[in-house]
C-alpha cells in the first residue's frame, strides 16, 4: 500500500508482485506487521489500519467484513474516532454486521484490522470491509420535547432553572435543533447544555442527536415584572 495514500495493493506472492490496486478516496493508510515466513510452530500477527475522513461529525453505524480464515487463523476488527485526529476515543472491538455501541460520533474513524495465525502454515485473508454512518438526512425523525422548573411561583428579582429536555425516539439520528422564545418579562442570566442556544434568535442547536439519546438545556432565567408566563416550544 502506498503509506499515508489513498491506494491499497494486493500482493500475489505467486508472482511476487501486485496484482490489483485499489483507490479509496479520503482515506491514508498504514501497515503493520507481516506474513511471510511458513512455520508450524510460531505465532504470526500483521495489522493494516486505515483512517476514514467523513468531512463532517457524524455517528457511526455498524461495520461488517468479508475474510477467510483457516482453522488456528483469526481476524479481528477494532475502530476508534476522533474530531482532529490527535484526540482519539477509546478503541471498541468491532463485531461483523453488527453496529457499534461505544464509539462515539467524530468526523475520522480509525479502522484497525489484525490477522493472526497460531502454529499454522497457512494465512487468513481479509477480503473487503465496510462502515456506514449513521443516517443523519433530512428524513423525518421522533422528537420529544418536555420543560420543567424549580419554581411555580416567583417574585421580582427571583431567579428560576428552566430545564428543557430533548430526546430522539427514532428512527433516524438528526442534528437536532429547537426554538425556544424567552417570554417578555424574562432575563436569561445563564445558559448551559451541549451545542450553543442563542437568546436572540431562540435557537438552540444541540448538535448531533442519536436514536434514544436525549439532551437538556439548563436556563437560568430572572423575573424582570409581574405577568404570567407561558413557555412555547
Amino acid at each position: 500500500m502506498d503509506l499515508d495514500g489513498e491506494y491499497i495493493h494486493r500482493f500475489d506472492t505467486s508472482i511476487n508482485g501486485v496484482d490489483l490496486s485499489k483507490r479509496l478516496v479520503s482515506t491514508n493508510h498504514n501497515a503493520l506487521g507481516y506474513f511471510t515466513v511458513k512455520s508450524p510452530d510460531k505465532y504470526e500477527s500483521g495489522a493494516w489500519s486505515v483512517v476514514h475522513d467523513y468531512g463532517s461529525i457524524t455517528g457511526w453505524d455498524n461495520i461488517s467484513w468479508n475474510s477467510w480464515e483457516p482453522v488456528g487463523t483469526k481476524v479481528s476488527v477494532h475502530v476508534r474516532s476522533s474530531n482532529d485526529q490527535i484526540n482519539w476515543s477509546n478503541w471498541e472491538d468491532a463485531v461483523n454486521g453488527l453496529s457499534l455501541k461505544m464509539t462515539p460520533p467524530g468526523r475520522y474513524l480509525q479502522v484497525e484490522v489484525n490477522l493472526e495465525r497460531f502454529n499454522n502454515t497457512e494465512s487468513p485473508v481479509l477480503y473487503d470491509i465496510s462502515v456506514n454512518a449513521l443516517n443523519t438526512s433530512d428524513e423525518g425523525t421522533d422528537l420529544a420535547v418536555s420543560i420543567t422548573g424549580n419554581a411555580s411561583s416567583l417574585g421580582i428579582g427571583d431567579t428560576v432553572h428552566l430545564i428543557i429536555s430533548l430526546s430522539n425516539l427514532g428512527p433516524k439520528s438528526c442534528d437536532a435543533k429547537l426554538n425556544y422564545k424567552i417570554p417578555v418579562g424574562l432575563k436569561l442570566l445563564s445558559s448551559q447544555g451541549p451545542g450553543a442556544y442563542d437568546v436572540a434568535s431562540g435557537v438552540w442547536n444541540a448538535g448531533l442527536l442519536l436514536v434514544n439519546d436525549s439532551v437538556s438545556l439548563d436556563l437560568v432565567l430572572q423575573v424582570l415584572g409581574a405577568g404570567c408566563f407561558n413557555h412555547v416550544v
